[in-house]
């Protein structure tokens, strides 16, 4: 006969691993392990292709300028283009007040 101290320990350690595979999501079903990872699998993906898409099918929208992005990626690459275009703009207009200053 097992003793109850042992009882109660082999209690626990079915307790513990039937725990690591039952869990209850935040609405308070239950759900298993496999659920509960697939629904994080499901939530990178869906981080993973706002950030780089690399899906077909995209539908995306366009930008400021009329380009059209699909992602995250493509939409920091517009601003660094605009942001190139600023500070070309910024130096052309301080050569010309290097110029209009020399010329005086």
């Amino acid at each position: 006969m097992i003793d109850q101290d042992l009882q109660d320990r082999l209690h626990a350690t079915m307790d513990a691993i039937t725990s690591a595979f039952d869990t209850v999501d935040s609405n308070g079903n239950r759900t298993t392990v496999q659920k509960a990872l697939n629904n994080i699998s499901d939530s990178l993906d869906g981080i993973a292709t706002a950030i780089f898409p690399f899906r077909g099918g995209m539908i995306g929208a366009d930008d400021a300028t009329g380009g059209h992005v699909c992602s995250l990626v493509e939409s920091v690459m517009g601003v660094s283009a605009g942001l190139v275009k600023i500070a070309e703009a910024i130096e052309t207009l301080a050569d010309a007040v290097a110029d209009s200053n020399r010329n005086k």
